[in-house]
């Protein structure tokens, strides 16, 4: 039989029953399954419901959807499932609905109870207590499993009984010192939010390594950090490149979730240990073209592009070409400078000469700049788009006649499309910790990694494990964080929005303003729909 991995952690019994050794810890694995999924290898298990003439499979209602996957009970309607860890099983007790006291239990009793429903006295259990069919091995089975819950040990880096340690890379000195420590001060008002029950009793302790703000300081980070005891990486803020870091995760299986970067570079099929929050600039580029492509509904503008000799911007560039191609059409001009003979001069007059009405720019803001202090000499029409995070605050310098034309990809959730309930974590945040936002955007990226990492792990429940945390993960449909568009993943999808906002430059206000609701860029062919 093939054994769910989260059942193979089940190592390290203390003390408790079957001789010196304890449970034997095969026994225990099957009847782990019994108790968290009604099903194991043998024969099926059938359940009988003591107040109704009807029997079902056991997988309807397995041991723990009552007396919950750490054997604690959990409240069930008006009914209390008690403990039955099996201290709480091998010791007199009261009965908390009836107030009788019942004796103790022992390995015949509690089958008796499992196949008859009555307690080690002879008197009937509640009717809410289903009466089980199974083996005599699967009862055996469950009651090796019942010694060791609560109790189950998991091996994996960064799991301890009481702890779930994280790990996280931020510029801690250098240059964007103040970055790294705003992140730094975001992570600890969320583990002190989170409190020292933490999660499924497990408190959050935290590894910080200082990238010294460059890519040589970032690699020797995760050089060291990987030597340490931590279940995952979230929020690291990371330079443009760190040459070699896929490699260290790959070496250590170890997971990066949210990385805080301008540049994400999602690979297809995705790199294992990597989920991004926020779409790559390929994903972007491709939402500007969509919306170049559909702003008028009879009719496709002619295109160009304008590519900086920079490797940062080959996604995008492809995501450019891709998205025109699914439309049927192609860019009427391609301009590639070579690196340092970016001249918005020959540029800004190519584009005036080709007829293109629109014009993706690829470049850094202060080139996008120049550009279009150049277009607007030639009293050009055309229109701009770029990618907002490059652009930035180089947005605000652009030649006023230019503005209305400058369109920017904002790959986040914008305030019109807010919920006030998707606040109100951060709105205790602040009350409850003194959390301050300093670095808006760096912040609200780190909380949504470490909101993102609480629902995988609520989703695992007790039996946390690096495999079962993944499998999770990419069951995530839609979750709303309240500070990115809704996040999605799968097996085949480690960025969790795809697509981007546009934005208009608006000068006169000094800010962007929304033009589109988000865009996910379509995958077939516009006008054959395959």
């Amino acid at each position: 039989m093939i054994l769910p991995f989260w059942l193979t952690l089940i190592l390290g019994f203390l003390t408790g029953s079957d001789g010196p050794d304890g449970p034997h810890p095969t026994s225990a694995m099957r009847g782990g399954e019994i108790y968290l999924t009604g099903k194991t290898a043998g024969p099926e298990i059938r359940l009988l419901l003591a107040n109704a003439d009807l029997e079902l499979p056991a997988t309807s209602f397995p041991c723990s959807s009552c007396h919950g996957e750490g054997g604690k009970g959990t409240r069930e309607g008006g009914l209390i499932p008690p403990p039955i860890r099996w201290k709480d099983l091998t010791r007199p007790a009261t009965v908390e609905l009836s107030g009788r006291r019942r004796s103790a239990f022992d390995g015949e009793s509690l089958r008796r109870a499992i196949v008859d429903g009555v307690d080690p006295d002879g008197v009937k259990l509640h009717p809410g207590m289903p009466r089980y069919k199974m083996s005599s091995s699967q009862l055996l089975d469950l009651e090796a499993y019942l010694k060791i819950l609560g109790r189950e040990q998991v091996f994996d880096p960064g799991v301890k009984d009481d702890k779930l340690r994280l790990g996280t890379v931020l510029p801690l000195t250098g240059q964007h010192r103040r970055s790294g420590e705003s992140v730094r001060t975001a992570l600890m008002a969320w583990s002190q939010q989170i409190g020292p029950e933490g999660l499924y009793g497990r408190s959050i302790d935290w590894v910080i390594e200082d990238s010294e703000s460059t890519p040589e300081g970032a690699l020797r980070a995760f050089e060291k950090i990987s030597e340490k005891d931590v279940f995952a990486l979230v929020g690291c803020h990371l330079p443009t490149k760190v040459e070699g870091m896929d490699e260290i995760l790959s070496r250590k299986k170890l997971l990066m979730i949210g990385p805080i970067t301008t540049t994400p570079s999602p690979q297809d099929p995705p790199f294992p240990w990597i989920y991004y929050l926020f779409p790559s600039y390929y994903h972007q580029s491709r939402s500007l073209v969509e919306f170049i492509c559909t702003e008028t509904p009879d009719r496709i503008p002619p295109v160009a592009l304008v590519v900086a000799s920079d490797p940062a911007f080959d996604g995008a560039r492809s995501g450019v070409l891709e998205q025109l191609a699914i439309f049927g059409t192609e860019p009427v001009l391609e301009l590639v400078p070579a690196e340092g003979h970016f001249d918005p001069i020959l540029l800004a007059q190519a584009l005036e000469d080709s007829g293109a009405e629109a014009v993706v720019v690829l470049a850094s803001g202060t080139q996008t700049t120049r550009l279009s202090l150049r277009l607007e000499v030639l009293d050009s029409t055309t229109k701009i788009y770029t990618l907002g995070s490059v652009l930035g605050r180089d947005a605000f310098s652009l030649p006023v006649s230019m503005g209305d034309r400058t369109y920017i990809s904002f790959p986040s959730v914008l305030e019109r499309d807010r919920r006030k309930s998707d606040l109100t974590w951060l709105l205790y945040l602040a009350k409850d910790t003194g959390f301050k936002i300093e670095s808006p955007a760096v912040q609200s990226s780190a909380l949504s990694a470490v909101k993102l990492v609480q629902e995988a792990v609520e989703n695992c429940g007790r039996r946390l494990s690096r495999d079962l945390f993944i499998e999770k993960l990419e069951e995530i449909q839609q979750l709303r964080t309240g500070l990115t568009p809704p996040l999605s993943f799968s097996p085949s999808r480690h960025i969790g929005a795809l697509g981007s906002h546009v934005l208009k430059v608006n000068l006169a206000e000094n800010r962007f303003e929304p033009v589109s609701g988000w865009i996910i860029p379509r995958l077939r062919d516009h006008k054959k729909g395959n």
